[in-house]
């Protein structure tokens, strides 16, 4: 464990706004929102048209606010990381196994939203690429493959804990025994403690390492299923807006067909 811990100390979370493509695309987003829709079109133009070529921009818009959407869940795994680094929070009665259980409880619902946002992903880019004639993503089974694999038992432990029995990470469990061993202990009840559950201390500073590293490693596979999706799949997110410009060009200057 202790190996485990070091290296998830060692790994420093990027931003997605440390990521280059992930800037490119909130400039993308950004310019296709100061069109607006009703500048979209010269006023002239077939009414047709007009309402054909929006609706291709909103679509595009979807699709590029998807990103951005698993991009924000992104950082928030990032944040969760940090408050499952930091104790005490000053001023508050929180206790060492609360803060674990409910910041590691929080991380595990991030992973889920992050499955799903690459499923909005997915989708909404299938749909913008339809309607702009564009070549049709085929990304989703790889990657739904990696999360899955890697966010499984997180996201199962999750469900499990919503749905049926309470689930804990074992090192938590231990925590929470000697936790509870101990509040009795200060509520003024004489009883000998079992070896090994008398320092809380220690069991807090375990677990928490432990958990930061099952943290780290997720954030990983997160950081590298963004950048697969703004990089290296078959349908950028650059290609979305450069074939919508293209359309509303075509349309502005007579030429667009549908």
């Amino acid at each position: 464990m202790r190996n485990a811990a070091s290296e998830g100390q060692r790994y420093m979370h990027r931003k997605a706004s440390d990521i280059q493509s992930y800037n490119d695309l909130m400039l993308a987003y950004q310019e296709l929102l100061n069109l607006g829709y009703d500048s979209l079109i010269h006023k002239n133009t077939d009414a047709e048209v007009k309402f054909a070529v929006e609706a291709m921009a909103l679509k595009a818009g979807l699709s590029l606010s998807a990103i951005i959407q698993l991009g924000t869940v992104y950082n928030e795994l990032n944040v969760s990381y940090q408050m499952l680094s930091r104790y005490p929070w000053h001023g508050t009665r929180i206790s060492k196994i609360e803060h674990l259980e409910l910041t590691w409880f929080l991380f595990q619902n991030l992973c889920y939203k992050f499955k799903e946002k690459v499923k909005l992903c997915f989708n909404s880019q299938k749909l913008a690429c339809a309607s702009l004639k564009l070549e049709q993503p085929n990304w989703i089974k790889d990657e739904l493959r990696i999360i899955e694999r890697k966010f499984s038992k997180e996201i199962q432990d999750r469900g499990n804990s919503v749905h049926s029995w309470t689930v804990r990470d074992p090192s938590l469990e231990v925590l929470a025994t000697a936790s509870f061993l101990d509040e009795i202990r200060l509520m003024g009840v004489e009883f000998e403690i079992p070896t090994g559950l008398e320092d809380v201390d220690k069991h807090y500073r375990r677990s928490k390492e432990f958990l930061k590293w099952r943290a780290s490693s997720s954030i990983k596979v997160a950081e590298s299923t963004l950048i697969n999706i703004l990089e290296k799949k078959s349908v950028k997110p650059i290609d979305v807006v450069l074939r919508l410009k293209q359309l509303i060009s075509a349309a502005n200057n007579g030429e667009f067909r549908k």
